[in-house]
């Protein structure tokens, strides 16, 4: 069994040599003479405690691979890697690692288990002479990780084990580990790994405009004095300085993910003419550019601030990760290249980047009205990883698969950016990912998300198990119920692009899956319910009960999260029991500002009717638009956008903190402009929900190198800014009926003027 973390890899073998004759050893030694093991009664208990643990492991291996016909394991191999690691755990970690071995800390002491264990694979060794058993124990520590040298000495002399350093990041490392594997099993297991996960490293460059009176270095609270090199987690190098009162040293920093050499390049190239005064007169310069793609005139003060802050998170959010040249990180650990045009600037910038998920209701529709290039960029980001690893990732950090909640919408907001005429990139890749990122499971890795979807794309669901718990497998997933919910709306939206790109057959299968939410709702209680492999709805249903089948949230919530296939939705329920469920679940939610209160936690809403610090929620206020009451969406949009998001520091991304890299501060942008999309901008031709804006004017500077407008101005006539009731519409001096605004028309150009009051216009329809 192998257990690969960024800094420690331990690997335990168990190999009977006489059932697994090869070529290359044909015949094995004769065996020893037969040894029996006998037991004390406290050694006794020991062992009954080990075979506990090996039914229990492999009870919970044959739950979760039950989509496989046979299974074949090691208990014994499983329990001595957790002891070895178990050496080095402390306080919870170690009582709880005793726990799951069977040796619980209030009883059994680490000398307990580690003799036991001495004991144990030294007599199994001996006691049968018509079988070669052979047991191989090592550890693999990162290469300038410091380890405690009891650590080491217990394994070595407990478990036999093989310890040494290896450079994680090196290509061969996977070769070494499977060589040495090999060899300890006479070949008989060839590979234990077909990867190790890259680890996210920051190379720096700094030069002085001051010299230090002392250099040296630190490892946590460790200071060597006149050391320029360390290794090791929590490292820093310190500089100590001789400074008159009011002086102050100057520090230009280079960063890089990818070379030191590219650090002192990027710091080169950006900072090397630049004074501390000049560097700050361009931030200011470059910010206040990006913010004013969208101008706001009129309106409360508060609101003004709130707006700002709102658009300065979002566009804070996702954080360059190549160099100037064009360096980046894979996937893998190693170093790409992006293109360069012909004046040797890299054609576009690479991203970090959380999740999507829920992005598609904040993000991707902000991006595309005013930031179409960083939307572009973002695009050839997910793909550049798609090209280096085969995957879209559900979130990387420097390319490396983060994972985000395991549903990846990447898919999603490639397609609603094609779109809206974002098209710059390659198309047809882009298409082959999306489409493979929803029905392909086949060599899956888990950091691309959407891990249960074979089940989903053969049965039209995912199965909620109750051994899956709070993981997803191949065979289902503790939070199935959510996951076909999300899975059938990002169906619908790759359905879309294929049915532009003529791909009907494609478009068919997808447009089927897209349906798959019908199959949990439950007409009795008019619920999304959950349901097992069976097709057997949960008995021991909650409607308020999170992480019973869902994911962030609970039955309530995600019963709404049908946007594609709405107005079914309402039909199901029927609209005035759909109106009134949503009306009265925006009043109680009131009452706790909307989610969980002033609790500063992303899930204190999770057992509530509405949450609006979580990502499921964010489209559900707009709802009232499609079941024929719109101004109930323009009351309550308003509200949310009044009482959750505040000014105070604590309050300023909206009470839960969830903000998820921009997304609660983008969601007061594009509502404080009454423009929102329940539907992601994923229809052929999307169409923004008209709200009520906040100011008295909103200008949106368009990009005319993706679309052929200038800009387009939002005019709002009103009589109090108190007013939040959508009276009149009108759209370039035409009057219209509706609530809907074609995204084509906003990137035209043009004025839409609309006409507050204090009373709602029932008029008014989508």
């Amino acid at each position: 069994m192998l257990m690969l973390k960024k800094t420690i890899a331990a690997l335990s073998l168990l190999s009977i040599l006489a059932a697994c004759q090869n070529d290359e050893n044909p015949s094995q030694p004769e065996p020893k003479p037969r040894q029996d093991i006998n037991l004390t009664r406290a050694e006794q208990e020991f062992m009954d405690k080990g075979t506990d643990f090996a039914f229990r492991f492999f009870d919970q291996v044959c739950s979760t691979e039950k989509e496989k016909p046979n299974v074949f394991v090691s208990p014994l191999s499983a329990s001595l890697c957790l002891s070895m690691i178990t050496n080095g755990a402390t306080d919870n970690t170690l009582a709880e690692m005793q726990d799951v071995l069977g040796f619980p800390a209030n009883t059994f002491s680490l000398d307990d288990l580690n003799n036991y264990n001495q004991k144990l694979t030294s007599a199994l060794l001996d006691l049968d002479n018509t079988t070669q058993l052979g047991i191989a124990n090592s550890i693999w520590i990162e290469e300038g990780f410091k380890v405690y040298d009891s650590f080491v000495d217990v394994n070595k002399k407990m478990y036999d084990a093989q310890v040494q350093e290896l450079d994680f990041t090196s290509p061969t490392a996977k070769d070494m580990i499977n060589q040495w594997c090999a060899t300890q099993t006479n070949n008989c297991i060839k590979e234990v790994i077909q990867e190790i996960p890259a680890d996210v490293r920051m190379y720096f460059s700094a030069v002085l405009n001051k010299q230090p009176i002392e250099v040296g270095t630190f490892v946590k609270d460790k200071f060597v004095s006149g050391k320029y090199q360390a290794k090791g987690p929590g490292i820093g190098l310190y500089l100590t300085f001789s400074t008159e009162e009011q002086e102050s040293v100057e520090v230009k920093v280079g960063l890089s993910y990818t070379s030191i050499e590219n650090a002192r390049f990027n710091r080169e190239v950006e900072a090397k003419d630049v004074t501390f005064d000049q560097a700050r007169k361009n931030a200011t310069k470059a910010w206040n550019e990006s913010l004013s793609r969208i101008y706001v005139e009129g309106g409360k003060e508060e609101d003004k601030v709130k707006f700002y802050t709102g658009l300065f998170h979002a566009l804070l959010g996702r954080g360059l990760a190549s160099d100037v040249n064009g360096y980046y990180p894979r996937n893998d650990g190693s170093v790409g290249r992006i293109t360069l045009d012909e004046k040797g600037n890299p054609v576009h910038q690479h991203y970090n980047t959380d999740a999507i998920w829920g992005g598609f209701w904040n993000l991707t529709q902000l991006w595309a009205l005013a930031y179409p290039e960083y939307y572009s960029d973002w695009i050839k980001s997910q793909l550049l990883v798609y090209r280096d690893a085969g995957w879209l990732g559900d979130g990387i950090a420097c390319s490396k698969y983060v994972s985000g909640v395991g549903t990846n919408f990447t898919g999603l907001a490639i397609a609603a950016a094609y779109n809206c005429g974002i098209r710059d990139f390659d198309i047809q890749l882009g298409y082959e990912a999306a489409l493979k990122n929803e029905v392909e499971w086949r060599g899956r890795p888990e950091g691309a998300g959407k891990m249960d979807v074979r089940p989903f794309v053969e049965l039209g669901y995912s199965p909620y198990e109750k051994q899956f718990d709070m993981v997803t497998r191949e065979g289902g997933s503790g939070f199935g119920a959510s996951h076909t919910m999300e899975y059938s709306f990002s169906c619908f939206a790759i359905a879309q692009f294929a049915k532009q790109l003529g791909r009907e057959a494609d478009y068919e299968r997808l447009s089927q899956l897209s349906n798959g939410w019908k199959k949990l709702y439950d007409k009795e209680t008019r619920l999304i319910r959950p349901k097992d492999s069976q097709g057997r709805f949960l008995e021991d249903f909650n409607p308020l009960s999170p992480w019973k089948g869902f994911q962030e949230g609970n039955a309530i919530q995600y019963t709404f999260y049908v946007p594609h296939h709405i107005d079914e939705l309402i039909d199901l329920v029927g609209p005035e029991i759909f109106n009134t469920r949503l009306d009265s679940i925006f009043m109680l939610s009131q009452k706790s500002i909307f989610g969980g209160g002033t609790e500063v936690d992303a899930f204190a809403g999770l057992k509530t009717v509405y949450n609006h610090g979580n990502q499921p929620n964010l489209h559900i206020s707009w709802l009232f638009n499609f079941s024929g009451k719109p101004y109930l969406s323009q009351k309550w949009v308003r509200a949310i956008l009044d009482e959750f998001y505040g000014l105070e520091g604590i309050h300023g991304y909206g009470y839960g903190q969830d903000e998820d890299q921009g997304q609660l501060g983008a969601w007061y942008v594009i509502s404080a402009l009454g423009l929102f999309d329940v539907k992601g901008l994923t229809e052929i031709n999307p169409k923004f929900q008209i709200g009520a804006p906040l100011f008295d004017k909103v200008t949106i500077n368009l990009n005319r190198e993706y679309y052929s407008g200038k800009e387009f101005v939002i005019e709002v006539k009103r009589h109090s800014v108190d007013d939040c009731y959508l009276q009149d519409v009108s759209l370039n001096g035409k009057q219209q009926e509706t609530v809907l605004l074609p995204f084509e028309e906003v990137v035209k150009g043009g004025r839409l003027t609309l006409k507050l009051d204090s009373f709602p216009n029932k008029r008014l329809t989508h």
